[in-house]
Protein backbone atom coordinates (compact mmCIF):
# COMPACT_ATOMS: atom_id res chain seq x y z
CA UNK A 1 0.00 0.00 0.00
CA UNK A 2 1.32 3.44 -0.94
CA UNK A 3 0.96 4.96 2.53
CA UNK A 4 2.34 4.17 5.92
CA UNK A 5 -0.71 2.44 7.38
CA UNK A 6 0.73 2.37 10.89
CA UNK A 7 1.06 6.14 11.04
CA UNK A 8 -2.33 6.65 9.42
CA UNK A 9 -4.03 4.24 11.80
CA UNK A 10 -2.60 6.06 14.79
CA UNK A 11 -3.72 9.33 13.24
CA UNK A 12 -7.27 8.07 12.77
CA UNK A 13 -7.44 6.52 16.21
CA UNK A 14 -6.43 9.83 17.72
CA UNK A 15 -9.24 11.49 15.80
CA UNK A 16 -11.75 9.92 18.18
CA UNK A 17 -12.39 11.64 21.52
CA UNK A 18 -10.12 14.58 20.74
CA UNK A 19 -10.59 18.26 19.96
CA UNK A 20 -11.49 19.23 16.43
CA UNK A 21 -8.17 20.96 15.76
CA UNK A 22 -6.19 20.06 12.66
CA UNK A 23 -3.30 17.74 13.52
CA UNK A 24 0.28 18.65 12.69
CA UNK A 25 1.06 17.80 9.06
CA UNK A 26 3.54 15.07 8.22
CA UNK A 27 5.15 13.64 5.13
CA UNK A 28 4.59 9.89 5.28
CA UNK A 29 7.42 7.97 3.66
CA UNK A 30 7.42 4.37 2.49
CA UNK A 31 10.25 2.61 0.70
CA UNK A 32 9.86 -0.51 -1.41
CA UNK A 33 13.09 -1.53 -3.07
CA UNK A 34 14.28 1.40 -5.15
CA UNK A 35 10.91 3.16 -4.96
CA UNK A 36 10.19 5.79 -2.31
CA UNK A 37 6.65 7.07 -1.94
CA UNK A 38 5.72 10.31 -0.18
CA UNK A 39 2.21 11.01 1.06
CA UNK A 40 0.67 14.08 2.68
CA UNK A 41 -0.86 13.19 6.05
CA UNK A 42 -3.66 15.68 5.25
CA UNK A 43 -4.58 13.87 2.02
CA UNK A 44 -8.22 12.79 2.32
CA UNK A 45 -7.87 10.35 -0.57
CA UNK A 46 -4.89 8.48 0.90
CA UNK A 47 -6.52 8.44 4.34
CA UNK A 48 -9.36 6.39 2.87
CA UNK A 49 -6.92 3.46 2.68
CA UNK A 50 -6.55 3.26 6.45
CA UNK A 51 -8.35 0.51 8.37
CA UNK A 52 -11.15 1.44 10.71
CA UNK A 53 -10.32 1.69 14.41
CA UNK A 54 -12.42 -0.24 16.93
CA UNK A 55 -15.80 1.48 17.09
CA UNK A 56 -18.28 1.73 19.91
CA UNK A 57 -21.29 -0.57 19.69
CA UNK A 58 -23.45 2.19 21.22
CA UNK A 59 -25.24 3.71 18.23
CA UNK A 60 -26.02 6.97 20.00
CA UNK A 61 -22.37 7.39 20.97
CA UNK A 62 -21.21 6.53 17.43
CA UNK A 63 -23.55 9.13 15.93
CA UNK A 64 -22.14 11.68 18.37
CA UNK A 65 -18.63 10.74 17.27
CA UNK A 66 -19.69 11.36 13.66
CA UNK A 67 -21.05 14.76 14.71
CA UNK A 68 -17.73 15.57 16.38
CA UNK A 69 -15.65 14.41 13.43
CA UNK A 70 -17.58 16.47 10.90
CA UNK A 71 -17.48 19.84 12.66
CA UNK A 72 -14.47 21.14 10.74
CA UNK A 73 -14.58 20.48 7.01
CA UNK A 74 -10.89 21.43 6.65
CA UNK A 75 -9.83 18.62 8.96
CA UNK A 76 -9.17 15.87 6.43
CA UNK A 77 -8.20 13.14 8.92
CA UNK A 78 -11.54 13.63 10.67
CA UNK A 79 -13.46 13.88 7.39
CA UNK A 80 -11.84 10.71 6.06
CA UNK A 81 -12.57 8.77 9.23
CA UNK A 82 -16.23 9.84 9.16
CA UNK A 83 -16.45 8.86 5.49
CA UNK A 84 -14.89 5.45 6.20
CA UNK A 85 -17.21 4.80 9.13
CA UNK A 86 -20.25 5.52 7.00
CA UNK A 87 -19.00 3.54 3.99
CA UNK A 88 -17.46 0.52 5.69
CA UNK A 89 -18.88 0.06 9.17
CA UNK A 90 -21.94 -2.09 9.83
CA UNK A 91 -22.53 -0.61 13.29
CA UNK A 92 -25.26 1.57 11.75
CA UNK A 93 -27.91 0.45 9.28
CA UNK A 94 -28.17 2.09 5.85
CA UNK A 95 -31.39 3.78 6.99
CA UNK A 96 -29.66 5.17 10.08
CA UNK A 97 -26.79 6.45 7.95
CA UNK A 98 -29.25 8.05 5.54
CA UNK A 99 -31.13 9.76 8.38
CA UNK A 100 -27.92 11.18 9.85
CA UNK A 101 -26.49 12.29 6.49
CA UNK A 102 -29.66 14.06 5.36
CA UNK A 103 -29.28 16.54 8.19
CA UNK A 104 -25.78 17.71 7.28
CA UNK A 105 -24.42 16.36 3.97
CA UNK A 106 -24.83 19.67 2.14
CA UNK A 107 -22.27 21.34 4.41
CA UNK A 108 -19.81 18.43 4.14
CA UNK A 109 -17.21 17.88 1.38
CA UNK A 110 -18.62 16.68 -1.94
CA UNK A 111 -17.65 12.97 -1.48
CA UNK A 112 -20.35 12.73 1.19
CA UNK A 113 -22.93 13.41 -1.52
CA UNK A 114 -21.96 10.06 -3.06
CA UNK A 115 -22.61 8.48 0.34
CA UNK A 116 -25.99 10.20 0.46
CA UNK A 117 -26.77 8.66 -2.93
CA UNK A 118 -25.64 5.26 -1.68
CA UNK A 119 -27.92 5.30 1.37
CA UNK A 120 -30.89 7.23 -0.07
CA UNK A 121 -33.92 4.93 -0.02
CA UNK A 122 -35.60 6.43 -3.09
CA UNK A 123 -33.82 5.18 -6.22
CA UNK A 124 -34.62 8.15 -8.47
CA UNK A 125 -33.41 10.58 -5.81
CA UNK A 126 -30.25 8.51 -5.42
CA UNK A 127 -29.69 8.66 -9.19
CA UNK A 128 -30.06 12.45 -9.13
CA UNK A 129 -27.56 12.70 -6.29
CA UNK A 130 -25.11 10.51 -8.18
CA UNK A 131 -25.14 12.71 -11.28
CA UNK A 132 -25.14 15.95 -9.32
CA UNK A 133 -22.25 14.81 -7.16
CA UNK A 134 -20.23 14.01 -10.26
CA UNK A 135 -20.66 17.57 -11.53
CA UNK A 136 -19.73 19.05 -8.16
CA UNK A 137 -16.61 16.90 -7.96
CA UNK A 138 -15.57 18.41 -11.29
CA UNK A 139 -16.15 21.88 -9.85
CA UNK A 140 -14.01 21.03 -6.81
CA UNK A 141 -11.17 19.86 -9.05
CA UNK A 142 -11.45 22.97 -11.22
CA UNK A 143 -11.34 25.28 -8.18
CA UNK A 144 -8.03 23.77 -7.03
CA UNK A 145 -5.05 25.73 -8.35
CA UNK A 146 -3.25 22.47 -9.08
CA UNK A 147 -3.91 20.23 -12.07
CA UNK A 148 -2.47 17.20 -10.27
CA UNK A 149 -5.52 16.84 -7.99
CA UNK A 150 -7.65 15.25 -10.72
CA UNK A 151 -6.35 11.78 -9.98
CA UNK A 152 -7.92 11.99 -6.54
CA UNK A 153 -11.39 12.26 -8.06
CA UNK A 154 -10.73 9.09 -10.07
CA UNK A 155 -9.55 7.20 -6.99
CA UNK A 156 -12.64 8.25 -5.04
CA UNK A 157 -14.91 7.06 -7.85
CA UNK A 158 -13.13 3.71 -8.06
CA UNK A 159 -13.72 3.23 -4.36
CA UNK A 160 -17.43 3.96 -4.19
CA UNK A 161 -19.04 3.81 -7.64
CA UNK A 162 -19.20 0.01 -8.10
CA UNK A 163 -21.16 -0.23 -4.86
CA UNK A 164 -23.28 2.79 -5.76
CA UNK A 165 -24.09 1.43 -9.23
CA UNK A 166 -25.18 -1.84 -7.64
CA UNK A 167 -27.46 0.17 -5.34
CA UNK A 168 -28.89 2.06 -8.34
CA UNK A 169 -29.86 -1.15 -10.10
CA UNK A 170 -26.87 -2.17 -12.22
CA UNK A 171 -25.54 -5.71 -11.81
CA UNK A 172 -21.89 -4.65 -11.75
CA UNK A 173 -20.65 -8.23 -11.79
CA UNK A 174 -22.35 -8.97 -15.11
CA UNK A 175 -22.45 -5.57 -16.80
CA UNK A 176 -20.57 -5.27 -20.07
CA UNK A 177 -19.80 -1.91 -21.69
CA UNK A 178 -23.12 -1.79 -23.53
CA UNK A 179 -25.19 -2.51 -20.42
CA UNK A 180 -23.27 0.14 -18.50
CA UNK A 181 -23.78 2.73 -21.27
CA UNK A 182 -27.53 2.03 -21.39
CA UNK A 183 -27.70 2.26 -17.60
CA UNK A 184 -26.04 5.70 -17.56
CA UNK A 185 -28.14 6.85 -20.52
CA UNK A 186 -31.36 5.97 -18.70
CA UNK A 187 -30.28 7.86 -15.57
CA UNK A 188 -29.14 10.91 -17.54
CA UNK A 189 -32.35 11.14 -19.56
CA UNK A 190 -34.46 11.08 -16.40
CA UNK A 191 -32.15 13.61 -14.73
CA UNK A 192 -32.35 16.19 -17.51
CA UNK A 193 -36.06 15.56 -18.13
CA UNK A 194 -36.66 16.68 -14.55
CA UNK A 195 -34.73 19.93 -14.97
CA UNK A 196 -31.12 18.78 -14.93
CA UNK A 197 -28.44 20.68 -13.07
CA UNK A 198 -30.54 23.79 -12.50
CA UNK A 199 -33.20 21.72 -10.76
CA UNK A 200 -30.49 19.87 -8.84
CA UNK A 201 -29.09 23.15 -7.52
CA UNK A 202 -32.55 24.19 -6.40
CA UNK A 203 -33.02 20.89 -4.60
CA UNK A 204 -29.55 20.77 -3.06
CA UNK A 205 -28.16 24.31 -2.72
CA UNK A 206 -24.66 24.72 -1.33
CA UNK A 207 -22.47 27.72 -0.59
CA UNK A 208 -18.94 27.64 -1.95
CA UNK A 209 -16.46 26.03 0.43
CA UNK A 210 -12.83 25.57 -0.67
CA UNK A 211 -12.34 21.84 -1.42
CA UNK A 212 -9.58 21.10 1.08
CA UNK A 213 -10.55 17.42 0.85
CA UNK A 214 -9.08 17.32 -2.66
CA UNK A 215 -6.38 20.01 -2.60
CA UNK A 216 -4.10 18.09 -0.25
CA UNK A 217 -3.96 15.21 -2.75
CA UNK A 218 -2.09 17.45 -5.16
CA UNK A 219 1.61 18.07 -5.65
CA UNK A 220 1.33 21.77 -4.75
CA UNK A 221 0.22 21.01 -1.20
CA UNK A 222 2.91 18.33 -0.87
CA UNK A 223 5.60 20.70 -2.11
CA UNK A 224 4.61 23.35 0.45
CA UNK A 225 4.67 20.73 3.19
CA UNK A 226 8.07 19.33 2.20
CA UNK A 227 9.71 22.73 1.65
CA UNK A 228 8.14 24.70 4.51
CA UNK A 229 7.37 21.89 7.01
CA UNK A 230 3.81 23.16 7.32
CA UNK A 231 0.45 22.32 5.84
CA UNK A 232 -0.89 24.65 3.17
CA UNK A 233 -3.98 26.21 4.76
CA UNK A 234 -4.19 29.61 3.12
CA UNK A 235 -6.84 29.58 0.41
CA UNK A 236 -4.57 31.64 -1.84
CA UNK A 237 -1.99 28.83 -1.75
CA UNK A 238 -4.28 26.09 -2.95
CA UNK A 239 -7.33 27.48 -4.72
CA UNK A 240 -8.45 29.81 -7.43
CA UNK A 241 -10.08 32.99 -6.06
CA UNK A 242 -13.58 32.45 -4.67
CA UNK A 243 -14.73 35.17 -7.07
CA UNK A 244 -14.14 32.69 -9.92
CA UNK A 245 -16.46 30.05 -8.45
CA UNK A 246 -19.55 31.12 -10.43
CA UNK A 247 -17.71 31.11 -13.76
CA UNK A 248 -15.98 27.80 -13.01
CA UNK A 249 -19.31 26.23 -12.07
CA UNK A 250 -20.97 27.56 -15.21
CA UNK A 251 -18.18 26.14 -17.37
CA UNK A 252 -18.38 22.71 -15.73
CA UNK A 253 -22.16 22.62 -16.09
CA UNK A 254 -21.83 23.63 -19.75
CA UNK A 255 -19.42 20.75 -20.32
CA UNK A 256 -21.67 18.25 -18.53
CA UNK A 257 -24.73 19.33 -20.50
CA UNK A 258 -22.79 19.40 -23.76
CA UNK A 259 -21.55 15.87 -23.22
CA UNK A 260 -25.07 14.68 -22.41
CA UNK A 261 -26.40 16.42 -25.54
CA UNK A 262 -23.81 14.67 -27.71
CA UNK A 263 -25.18 11.35 -26.50
CA UNK A 264 -28.77 12.44 -27.06
CA UNK A 265 -29.62 12.49 -23.35
CA UNK A 266 -30.34 16.19 -22.91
Amino acid sequence: MRINILILTLSLLSALHVSSGISAPQVLVQKKGNITTYTNSQDFISLLNAPLPDLTTDKKALLQELNNLTQDVQNNPHMALAFNILLNSDRLTDREKETWLKQIFLRLPTPFMYLMALFEQDTETAQMLYLGAGARLAIDASMCDDNSVGGGVGILKQRILPRLFQRLGLDVNNADHQKFALFIEDIEKKFFKKGGLKHFDEMYPVAYTPPYWLAHHGMKSMRILMESKRSAQEESELFKPASEYASVKAEVYKDVEGYAAQRGNL
